[in-house]
């Protein structure tokens, strides 16, 4: 019970301070300081224009 009210609490506290992002260029920021690498930003940001705010992306780490 106390990790689910913790939850919700962190949830409500992040939904108040969330500001929401358009246009390529803030995308491609975002995904780039969240995957540490300005290129998988750009891949990000040009995949979320083809597919849309309510798309899915998929992305694997690649082994080889």
């Amino acid at each position: 019970r106390g990790i689910e009210t913790a939850t919700a609490t962190a949830v409500e506290a992040l939904k108040a301070i969330a500001q929401p992002v358009s246009g390529k260029e803030a995308i491609a920021q975002v995904a780039a300081v969240s995957s540490r690498s300005e290129k998988v930003g750009e891949y990000i940001s040009e995949a979320m224009e083809r597919v849309g705010n309510d798309g899915v992306i998929t992305i694997e780490e690649s082994r080889g």
